[in-house]
Formats: C-alpha cells, sequence, structure tokens
C-alpha cells in the first residue's frame, strides 16, 4: 500500500522519475542518520540496513506496467 501511495504520488509529478530518485536519496540518507533507541551496534546495524532494504524495494526507479 505504501508503495502504491508513493507511485500514485510520482504520478503527479513534473519529473516522476526524478521525483522518485530524489525520495529514495533523502530516506536513505535518513535512515543512515536518524537517532534510534539504545542498542548494541550489531543490532543497530541490522536494523538500518532493514530500513534501507525496505526503501529499496519501495522506491524502484522504474515506472509501473
Amino acid at each position: 500500500m505504501l508503495k502504491t501511495l508513493f507511485e500514485i504520488i510520482a504520478t503527479m509529478a513534473d519529473d516522476p522519475d526524478k521525483y522518485r530518485s530524489d525520495v529514495r536519496k533523502e530516506l536513505l540518507e535518513l535512515a543512515d542518520t536518524m537517532p534510534l533507541a539504545p542498542m548494541s551496534a550489531a543490532r543497530e546495524k541490522k536494523v538500518r540496513a532493514f530500513v534501507k532494504e525496505t526503501v529499496g524495494n519501495l522506491l524502484i526507479n522504474q515506472r509501473p506496467n
């Protein structure tokens, strides 16, 4: 559902590909810098990797068929 929401918004943008690229870049940067609750370094690394994977799957820079 979240992916659909991003796609609907992207279709309203002047340049949908640029919109998706910009949002993806910002979310990946946020995944690296967002403060997290206290946890071990290994756990933090796993959490950040999961978020990056999720963002990558949500915002593939390709139009739906």
